[in-house]
């Protein structure tokens, strides 16, 4: 991902240097161009007027012919302003609006005279004496046109807004993929967890934060060592019945329910990850089951699904069981429940006079 990200840059760093540099380009060809038009377009003017002087009007026709010359060209925005003057100052001139037209003072005549000026930096002055004549021609011309001006700008935006356009739908598309392997990632770094222990995802008490599930874990053996002492010392049944929440329901059942879910004699307390655990004193494995067999209709009703949990019973069922192992075959129960298609609840039965002659095997092994 990285390499490819690093070669994008590249390719996008050199595809904005090649849009500036043909922006660059088309935009001094645009200029030299216009210069040349409205050179050209200057000297045709300067050759009219010198036609008009070589005719054989009088003056005050020729007068009239360029003041109607000036009009029509300023009209048609071929010139922005015309001047025709001499020595003395200005004769004749013509501007499309006054912001042309300057005041000065003839330095011969000392006298008020004007002047024509450019007020864009869009437009060219040029100014050229008349062969033959004490006249100077004088013309403000627009070498790029606003039409054209617009036009060229819509361009370039667009091709600006194109390649920013272009660059927002790869980040956005590398962000994703990015997300997607860092996903990726997070999945394999959890089915590896899986794979070390199965026996954990089964029943969904696998926890990422090691520390914490220490803490936990610790705090769950000391309570069931502390009521199995108890049990025994009484001559008491117990029972271990460990619970997981579909994940289709979260939302509608909440924690509060489910530690009550046997009622004020016996309180659940959530372990994780959806996990619910009850130690019930005082009864057998079968009256575990009948009380799961009766809270479980509610349970239904309130989530709308047929199977809203999923339980694991085991029991110390007259045994010298430690904490751990009863949690285990608890576990072991609950990992069924979840594979099972049909049955939401197991249980995990042990036989007493098979479960101590498994202790006296493991302990005769042991001393050998």
């Amino acid at each position: 991902m990285r390499r490819f990200l690093s070669i994008y840059l590249v390719l996008s760093f050199i595809l904005l240097i090649a849009i500036l540099g043909v922006g660059v380009f088309f935009s001094v060809r645009l200029y030299r161009e216009g210069q040349a038009s409205a050179h050209q377009s200057f000297l045709s003017l300067r050759d009219t007027v010198k036609t008009y002087f070589e005719s054989s009007g009088t003056t005050y026709d020729i007068g009239l012919a360029l003041k109607g010359l000036f009009k029509r060209l300023v009209d048609s925005k071929q010139f922005s302003a015309i001047m025709l003057s001499n020595k003395e100052g200005a004769v004749l001139a013509e501007a499309s609006t006054g912001k042309y037209i300057q005041s000065i003072v003839s330095q011969n005549s000392n006298r008020s005279s004007y002047d024509i000026k450019g007020v864009s930096p869009l437009e060219v002055v040029m100014e050229q004496r008349i062969d033959g004549t004490d006249f100077v021609i004088k013309a403000v011309s627009p070498f790029l046109s606003q039409e054209k001006a617009v036009d060229y700008l819509i361009r370039a935006l667009f091709v600006i807004g194109s390649y920013f356009l272009l660059n927002l739908l790869a980040a956005i598309g590398f962000a994703l993929s990015g997300m997607r392997s860092e996903t990726a990632k997070k999945d394999k770094s959890e089915n590896k967890e899986k794979q070390q222990n199965p026996e954990e995802e089964k029943d969904g008490l696998s926890v990422k934060n090691k520390t914490k599930t220490d803490r936990e874990l610790s705090f769950l053996m000391d309570r069931i060592e502390s009521d199995i002492r108890a049990s025994e010392y009484e001559a008491e049944d117990l029972c271990l019945v460990l619970a997981r929440l579909n994940p289709k329901i979260d939302g509608f059942i909440s924690d509060s329910r489910m530690e009550t879910l046997f009622g004020p004699e016996y309180r659940g307390y959530l372990f994780r990850n959806r996990t619910f655990v009850w130690i019930i004193r005082n009864r057998k494995i079968q009256e575990a089951l009948a009380l799961i067999k009766e809270v479980y209709p509610g349970l239904k009703k309130d989530s709308g699904i047929n199977t809203p949990a999923f339980f694991g019973i085991s029991s110390r069922n007259s045994r010298l069981i430690s904490a751990e192992e009863l949690f285990k075959e608890a576990k072991r129960a609950l990992a069924k429940a979840l594979r099972s298609q049909s049955n939401p609840v197991f249980a995990f039965y042990a036989d007493p006079d098979k479960y101590r002659d498994y202790l006296a095997k493991s302990a005769s092994s042991n001393s050998v």
